[in-house]
């Protein structure tokens, strides 16, 4: 997408461990910008999307902040306003204890009401090493900080997260990598949570595939048949080997 609006599509890049996060700016991508200006949120970064959170013409950056060095995984993941001269400045956050361990802050309108809304995916506590956490969706407009949930999603040390109308109803589906859970270990299952037309999402509407230490997801018609495939990133098995990625 084209941040500072000069015409080009630019890049932003999730770095982890308290790196640096950038923009790389087209067209050539020979310039960049920190996201989190000198690293004064000591982030590590997951999971960057992209859109216009406050309706106000400016595209925002959310990013999922996993844990720091202070409080461990009880930390808020944050989303970054574009101030003009390709420079950033924290607008707005998702807190503890509905982000935690956060993987990702994907942007979508769930409900159809014209607003992007977020779901957080979160992949555990690091204090309990429960992977068993819930994972949230907020509804839009705007500010999120103060917020509460308005759904609550149980999953399995959540990662990556695809949005998309997967079944042609003409709602949002979401599909959650998942990395592992407490009774299988990371021999687990990919979660699908089907949206309905009154925006509601819930475990009494789900499907479950299975996965090994599952990173990512993506999805996209691969055969050309008119429905969208998955593509799922996979790890290893309880066993320690590298399975195969599966679609």
């Amino acid at each position: 997408m084209d941040i500072d609006d000069d015409g080009y599509p630019d890049l932003p890049v999730a770095n982890w461990d308290r790196s640096p996060s950038w923009v790389y700016w087209g067209p050539d991508f020979s310039a960049r910008s920190e996201i989190n200006q000198g690293n004064i949120l000591p982030m590590w970064a997951n999971g960057m999307f992209l859109g216009d959170l406050d309706d106000d013409g400016e595209l925002e950056i959310s990013v999922g902040d996993e844990l720091n060095c202070e409080v461990g995984s009880h930390t808020n993941s944050y989303i970054f306003g574009y101030a003009g001269g390709r420079q950033f400045s924290v607008e707005d956050a998702i807190c503890y204890p509905y982000s935690c361990g956060a993987q990702s802050l994907q942007m979508a309108d769930f409900n159809n009401d014209g607003y992007l809304d977020i779901v957080i995916a979160n992949y555990q506590d690091y204090e309990t090493e429960n992977p068993e956490i819930n994972s949230y969706i907020f509804l839009g407009p705007g500010p999120f900080w103060a917020k509460e949930p308005a759904f609550a999603l149980p999953t399995f040390g959540g990662h990556l997260t695809s949005v998309a109308d997967l079944n042609g109803d003409r709602f949002l589906d979401i599909v959650f990598s998942s990395n592992r859970d407490t009774t299988r270990g990371w021999e687990t299952e990919l979660l699908i949570f089907w949206g309905h037309e009154n925006g509601t999402y819930g475990v009494w509407d789900t499907t479950r595939l299975p996965v090994c230490n599952n990173w990512e997801n993506q999805v996209v018609d691969l055969n050309r048949d008119g429905w969208l495939d998955i593509i799922v990133v996979n790890g290893k098995d309880n066993d320690g080997y590298y399975t195969a990625d599966r679609i």
